[in-house]
């Protein structure tokens, strides 16, 4: 048997990480899933944005206060993303 799994009554805690760029318009629905996810805390989110310049980062802010949010100085992909997402 995994011990992780026992302490957590069978379930594991994951980390959601979501890349953003210019994701405003889209971002608020999957911040509003993860939120739904969260109530049992087992759900920690990081935001890692991409430069956004529509307004993505204030959205995050406001809508999920209980994400990190990651504000990148450039746009540096979603792979390169995801894993400063980890970090």
């Amino acid at each position: 048997m995994n011990p992780g799994r026992a302490e957590q009554g069978g379930r594991v805690p994951v980390t959601v990480v979501v890349v953003s760029y210019q994701s405003a318009s889209s971002i608020g629905e999957t911040l509003e899933s993860i939120g739904r996810c969260r109530a049992e805390g087992l759900v920690r989110c990081v935001v890692v944005d991409n430069n956004s310049t529509d307004g993505t980062q204030d959205l995050v802010r406001r809508r999920a206060p209980w994400a990190r949010l990651i504000e990148g100085a450039h746009n540096v992909g979603f792979a390169r993303g995801c894993n400063v997402g980890l970090d």
